[in-house]
C-alpha cells in the first residue's frame, strides 16, 4: 500500500476540513488545527498547507507559520 501524504488544515471553525477530509481520505492524511497552540513547529512532514480564513486574525497565524517551500492554498469565506 502506497503512504498517504501529509496536508496540514487550518480552519478554526472546522466546516470546510471536514469536507477535505472526507473526499480525499484515499489519498491525503490530513493534520486539522483550530489555532496554533498545540503546533509542533514541523512543517517538512506536510506536502501542502490550506488555510481557510475567516478573519484578519487568521491572516496573522498565517503569517506566523509561512515557509517557502511547502505549497500553499488560501481560501477566504466571507
Amino acid at each position: 500500500m502506497e503512504k498517504k501524504k501529509m496536508g496540514l488544515i487550518y480552519d478554526s471553525q472546522k466546516c470546510f476540513s471536514r469536507f477535505l477530509k472526507y473526499e480525499f481520505k484515499e489519498h491525503f492524511s490530513f493534520d486539522v488545527y483550530k489555532n496554533f497552540k498545540n503546533f509542533d513547529d514541523e512543517l517538512d512532514k506536510y506536502a501542502f498547507m490550506l488555510f481557510v480564513v475567516y478573519s484578519d486574525q487568521e491572516l496573522i497565524d498565517l503569517l506566523r507559520i509561512y515557509r517557502r517551500g511547502v505549497p500553499l492554498i488560501v481560501s477566504t469565506l466571507n
